[in-house]
């Protein structure tokens, strides 16, 4: 036993590593949260150019589904124009549960 403890294992810390002190590991984090933000932000801003270059359709088109999700935009008169339908089954259903 006591050979075993004379020899240093590689899992323990030596001097060096308890006496440095510990990196800030959530500014670290912050950082990473905030550039993920920002890559969100640009992803979002460059969706919302895409549907203002977007022709609008008309709401005749949106078939016989008996709900359905619509982004539209206002116009400069005021009015909203739809100019996508949104496909994606779960967030209608999240949207129908807010809205009732």
């Amino acid at each position: 036993m006591d050979e075993y403890r004379e020899l240093p294992s590689e899992f323990e810390l030596g001097a060096e590593e308890l006496a440095a002190p510990s990196p800030d590991v959530t500014a670290a984090i912050g950082t990473d949260e905030r550039r993920m933000h920002v890559r969100a932000d640009d992803r979002s801003e460059q969706a919302r150019a895409r549907l203002r270059a977007v022709e609008a359709f008309s709401l005749d088109d949106l078939g016989e589904a008996e709900f359905c999700l619509v982004v539209t935009r206002r116009t400069a008169d005021g009015r909203h124009e739809p100019v996508a339908l949104v496909s994606d089954e779960a967030l209608l259903d999240r949207a129908i549960r807010k809205a009732a």
